[in-house]
């Protein structure tokens, strides 16, 4: 049988979960040599995952690596570099090391490792560092925030931290008073996704903080092709990075540990852990920790 005739390998990981059916399904593709970005994409909008990971052949940089939403390809995506390093360690692929481990995905955001750690339900947890952390102001009206997100600008709390954050993508996070006021968000896909553009960043990530070190928080995409997304990993990242550097989070060195939980609000919860810590040179370090299921296996004809 030809390897065209065989079809195109493909899984379904459900990542930041310990159970299946939660947490935020990727389409993961492990043996992606050959496709062009026109294939991955006629992929990933048949997948109909938020984002597809298409792996081609380890090279010495790492394991090259590309997302695509259902509508267009980004720089990174969290939740399916989660989903790929279990597939790949469960799968036990050629040149993985036996766990615990790690695997370096060269992304088009820089490289990204991702440590494999075994784990006592879900057999495999991964641990991603992400991009170095950047941030921006948000320079327009809360009145125009607000409208877009279909929320009362009382809701959007003065002095907790507002802004553009960056961890391989950018998103804009936006604070919110409560859980029930998070809930209650109805956003405007069509302005949001304007907004987003106009700002340049791939997403709208709603915060509030539950405790100490604990967010939950919803995050809107339709800039990129996805309305809500389950759990964001990039934009988890990204967002207690911001809220370390602006001192809504307390340092506890050398690891400040953040617990986050997203995915409720579309019937998907999922939970991850955020280290933050600084390298040699004084350097914030974003670390996103989660497990992740695989559901469902099966071959595409090759596009």
């Amino acid at each position: 049988m030809s390897a065209e005739d065989a079809g195109l390998a493909y899984q379904i990981v459900d990542a930041f979960s310990e159970r299946p059916y939660a947490g935020n399904p990727a389409g993961v593709v492990l043996d992606a040599q050959g496709l062009t970005a026109e294939q991955m994409q006629r992929v990933a909008r048949e997948l109909n995952a938020s984002e597809t990971v298409f792996a081609g052949a380890p090279a010495e940089d790492g394991l090259p690596v590309r997302y695509f939403t259902p509508t267009q390809e980004v720089d990174f995506c969290g939740h399916a570099s989660l989903a790929l390093g279990v597939a790949w360690a469960l799968d036990r692929r050629p040149g993985a090391e036996a766990l615990p481990g790690q695997l370096t995905l060269a992304t088009r955001a820089g490289a990204v490792p991702v440590e494999l750690r075994p784990h006592p339900t879900c057999q495999v947890e991964a641990c991603m560092t992400q991009a170095r952390p950047r941030f921006a102001d948000f320079g327009y009206r809360l009145e125009l925030l607000a409208g877009a997100l279909g929320l009362e600008v009382a809701v959007i709390p003065p002095g907790w931290p507002l802004g553009l954050a960056y961890t391989g993508l950018w998103a804009l996070v936006v604070p919110v008073i409560s859980v029930d006021a998070l809930a209650r968000a109805r956003p405007d896909f069509v302005a949001l996704a304007d907004l987003n553009r106009k700002l340049g960043c791939a997403s709208t990530h709603l915060y509030t903080l539950t405790g100490d070190a604990s967010l939950v928080s919803r995050d809107f995409s339709p800039a990129v092709g996805v309305p809500e997304d389950p759990v964001t990993g990039s934009a988890l990242g990204a967002t207690a990075a911001l809220l370390l550097k602006e001192g809504a989070l307390r340092k506890t060195p050398p690891v400040t540990r953040v617990s986050a939980e997203q995915g409720a609000s579309v019937g998907r919860p999922g939970q991850a852990r955020i280290e933050l810590a600084e390298d040699v040179q004084g350097q914030l370090v974003v670390r996103v920790a989660g497990t992740a299921v695989p559901v469902a296996r099966g071959a595409l004809r090759r596009p």
